[in-house]
């Protein structure tokens, strides 16, 4: 039997993306989970002092609706630094994974959110990224994280990511549809909890 194909819109520093992860990876036991990367947060920003209370406080609301932990190390180190949010290497990563060992993507992009909300590492970057990677055993992934075809990829999967939001008029994430007989059918995210 073909399993029903879904799509997961979505970016990769999004922390409602983050709640609803364990949705995700539980309708992937059962059906073909497509990650489609929307590039909503792909442009350099460095975290400012207002951003950054902004992003606590919609992190704390989405932990006491989850459960979810978004650590003080996360806090200290992402929040409270001057890091750049900029999910772009992010789906650099989860490209990789993608042309290597496709049916792993979903379990990358859980491995880099903890490694970012729990962990407090900063995944903006391509090295500890490689890191998070060789973790989980992506080794090949990781190798070819830097190769210019997986930032062209890349690039390429964010601007598809983008035409469909705009296809299904979706300008926040995450968003997941299935597909049924008489088309793509929209996945309620508070179900996907």
């Amino acid at each position: 039997m073909t399993k029903q194909t879904i799509l997961y819109l979505f970016d990769p520093l999004c922390g409602w993306c983050y709640s609803v992860s364990g949705g995700m990876a539980k309708l992937a036991e059962t059906a073909d989970v497509k990650l489609v990367p929307t590039g909503l947060f792909s442009r350099d920003k460095i975290m400012s002092p207002d951003w950054s209370e902004h992003a606590w406080e919609n992190d704390q609301r989405i932990a006491r609706l989850t459960g979810l932990p978004f650590s003080e190390a996360y806090r200290r180190n992402i929040l409270q630094q001057p890091t750049n949010f900029n999910s772009f290497t992010l789906v650099q990563a989860l490209t990789a994974v993608q042309a290597t060992e496709p049916d792993r993507e979903l379990e990358a992009l859980r491995a880099c959110q903890k490694a970012r909300y729990e962990d407090g590492l900063d995944t903006a970057k391509l090295d500890v990224l490689a890191e998070v990677l060789r973790q989980i055993g992506c080794t090949q992934a990781a190798e070819i994280l830097t190769n210019l075809a997986a930032e062209t990829q890349a690039k390429q999967r964010i601007a598809d990511g983008a035409n469909l939001a705009q296809q299904f008029g979706v300008s926040s994430v995450p968003f997941a549809v299935r597909q049924t007989e008489s088309g793509w059918a929209q996945i309620v995210s508070n179900s996907l909890g």
